[in-house]
């Protein structure tokens, strides 16, 4: 329901849906005509200076059924804030496509200056890993678990049933794709913790 209100083309198990699919992989592979399909990463980082452009994403491999495991795939871009056309990781033409790193090639085969720009923003990404620390019960991403997370939750819930997967916890490491009971049960079991503070202290 939370995919046709989108007006999505939902494939996986519906009572009018006589051949549902397990994920998107399986739909990208179910016809030949769907082969340029393009899939958005499971999850993608960024991050730049003035000249560089670090880019990291996990990508699902359709290959590889039934699990269909992600990769990451590293990106370094050469860029520039030239006017009027700047140059940028622009994927709709080759001449914006500047990607020192392609087809997964090694970081240790770029130049000097590339590899050094590489290093300090491959370390400045992995400290703002670090900074960031779990909040669980924490749905609307402001880093305290309070009342305003259960009035969402209960907003969510009720929203097609609870398809949606906004105020999902993992339970056991997995997320399931609802909002439910046991997801009001990780609020209610983490009610008054704020990570700001925690984060805070990760920090320093």
């Amino acid at each position: 329901d939370v995919c046709r209100s989108q007006q999505g083309e939902w494939y996986g198990p519906a009572p009018d849906n006589p051949n549902p699919l397990a994920s998107c992989c399986d739909v990208k592979n179910s016809d030949p005509a769907l082969a340029n399909l393009k899939m958005l990463p499971v999850s993608s980082w960024a991050i730049r200076n003035a000249s560089f452009k670090l880019l990291q994403k996990q990508v699902s491999d359709r290959t590889r059924p039934p699990d269909f495991p992600t990769t990451t795939v590293t990106e370094f871009y050469l860029i520039d804030e030239a006017a009027p056309i700047p140059r940028l990781d622009r994927s709709d033409s080759d001449t914006f496509a500047n990607n020192l790193l392609p087809n997964g090639a090694d970081p240790s085969t770029l130049g000097p200056v590339e590899k050094k720009n590489f290093d300090d923003l491959a370390a400045k990404l992995a400290t703002i890993f670090a900074s960031e620390v779990p909040c669980p019960g924490d749905g609307n991403l402001d880093k305290i678990v309070n009342g305003d997370d259960l009035v969402k939750w209960a907003y969510f819930k009720t929203l097609a049933g609870g398809k949606s997967s906004w105020y999902d916890f993992p339970s056991d490491g997995l997320y399931d794709g609802l909002t439910d009971d046991k997801d009001l049960a990780v609020i209610r079991q983490n009610m008054g913790t704020n990570c700001l503070s925690k984060q805070a202290s990760t920090v320093r």
